[in-house]
């Protein structure tokens, strides 16, 4: 009788994580259905395990529906736009811009956190504070985000090779109104391309 009781124990403690799942899927789908633009504080960390190195980088982000950009403060001053099919890498030290393809470049919050849900499994991990964390966990990689109020503050990736990359996002601001010229490229006249797209320009 005990061990019955115990395992209806742990399976209604999994049909309510797998509810809580749900319920948490769905606020964040609600909440960035209606983001169109976004502005934010960017922090990235990056780890490279082979060579036991960590970076630290800062900057501000930007997008609305297709389009996005970053622009990371010194020393790094280097952008990262992303427009149509084109993602374009400008380092402002060296003088030089490579155009690539965008491939499955994904965007918006909104598209990611769907391709991620869709493949993956998923884990609620202790409360903190008031944020909600989630672990998601694909062949490839695991990703950890912190939520608050159905807003993404941070995310972890970490791949199967133990390497990483850590974003936060603060000073979020919701559907600001910024200039579509934030997105297009203003090089300096020296600026060296280099176009990597299969069929160029």
């Amino acid at each position: 009788m005990k061990i019955s009781i115990i395992l209806l124990l742990l399976i209604s403690s999994l049909y309510l994580s797998a509810d809580q799942l749900d319920d948490i899927y769905n606020q964040i789908i609600d909440k960035y259905s209606k983001i169109y633009s976004f502005e934010a504080t960017l922090s990235q960390e990056n780890y490279w395990s082979e060579i036991d190195r960590t970076k630290s980088t800062t900057g501000r982000i930007y997008y609305n529906t297709d389009s996005l950009y970053i622009s990371y403060d010194p020393p790094d001053e280097q952008e990262l736009f992303v427009q149509g099919n084109t993602v374009i890498m400008h380092d402002k030290k060296s003088g030089q811009a490579i155009f690539m393809d965008k491939g499955e470049f994904l965007i918006r919050p909104l598209d990611i956190i769907k391709s991620y849900w869709n493949e993956s499994e998923k884990q609620l991990l202790p409360v903190q504070d008031d944020f909600i964390m989630l672990l998601i966990k694909r062949a490839d990689e695991e990703i950890i985000i912190s939520l608050k109020s159905g807003l993404i503050t941070s995310l972890l990736i970490t791949d199967k090779e133990n390497n990483s990359v850590k974003y936060q996002f603060l000073d979020e601001k919701i559907n600001p109104e910024f200039p579509k010229s934030i997105f297009i490229p203003a090089f300096p006249k020296n600026t060296n391309i280099i176009d990597n797209r299969i069929n160029g320009g």
